[in-house]
């Protein structure tokens, strides 16, 4: 599996953004802030290496405030 630097940063247009803005609160609405709700691949993706932790759903909270202040 390829993983992004978890530095990076991404251009994308409003649609792209408020995409990516509703899957995060999807995913935190479907329980996937308990790592034991998430499939094996999809826990891979929230957690690629072994020193890495997923976000809780505060954590997912803080994120979308983060990203959807303006610029």
């Amino acid at each position: 599996m390829t993983t992004l630097n978890s530095q990076a940063a991404i251009h994308c247009d409003s649609d792209e953004f408020n995409t990516i803005l509703a899957a995060l609160r999807f995913y935190q609405a479907s329980g996937m802030g308990d790592p034991s709700n998430r499939s094996d691949w999809l826990q891979e993706i929230a957690c690629p290496t072994q020193d890495s932790t997923s976000l809780d759903d505060a954590g997912i909270d803080d994120l979308c405030q983060r990203i959807n202040l303006p610029e």
